[in-house]
């Protein structure tokens, strides 16, 4: 509601109740500006949701990755798969979507078909913008988010795939381990991600 609006209506509040005290008007004021800026909060989240949706649907189509590769610098183990956390995470949550749990199939079996046995270690990641205020009673910084994330991978792959959970890492990487710079939307995006790694030989 535009500010103008709300203004008017505890305005009228006032008159109707006979009541026109200085210090109640400014209190009044003050509590106006603060539901304009909780507004202008839930807005902006609204149509950044919006945006995500769209870039999300018009992305669908793409495979999950899964590339088999050497540990590089500061990694250890094989990596498996790469997993872009826009799309197997519900924005600013460790839940995954639909479309992340329909993904995780291919890479349940990958991992079971052809590195059972192995120590498997799953990497949760983030962009480095801080945790917005209304997550941060769930997420006090990105080292939880990361790590909530990654704890979900295991917990689903353990579920649904009959995953031996002795067998798995979780690990909360936050920001630290950036893989793009984290100036541009794109690099951002590559860096919120999960990493799929297996140990040994």
């Amino acid at each position: 509601m535009p500010r103008l609006v709300l203004a008017a209506c505890a305005a009228l509040l006032l008159v109707t109740s006979g009541c026109v005290n200085p210090e109640l008007l400014a209190e009044r004021d003050a509590q106006i500006e603060q539901l304009q800026g909780d507004l202008n909060l839930a807005y902006a989240e609204i149509e950044r949701v919006r945006a995500e949706n769209e870039r999300l649907r018009s992305g669908s189509d793409r495979p999950v990755v899964v590339q088999p590769r050497p540990a590089r610098r500061g990694e250890r183990g094989e990596t498996v798969a790469i997993l872009p956390t826009d799309i197997y995470f519900e924005s600013g949550s460790a839940q995954l979507t639909p479309e992340g749990v329909r993904r995780l199939v291919e890479v349940g079996e990958k991992l079971k078909s052809e590195y059972g046995g192995r120590e498997v270690r799953i990497e949760g990641y983030t962009d480095g913008q801080p945790i917005a205020e209304p997550l941060k009673d769930r997420f006090p910084s990105n080292w939880e988010l990361s790590a909530a994330r990654a704890a979900m991978v295991a917990r689903h792959l353990q579920w649904t795939h009959e995953m031996d959970p002795t067998r798995m890492e979780v690990v909360g990487l936050a920001q630290y381990h950036p893989h793009a710079s984290n100036e541009t939307e794109d690099g951002r995006q590559q860096n919120r991600r999960v990493r799929i790694a297996v140990m040994g030989g």
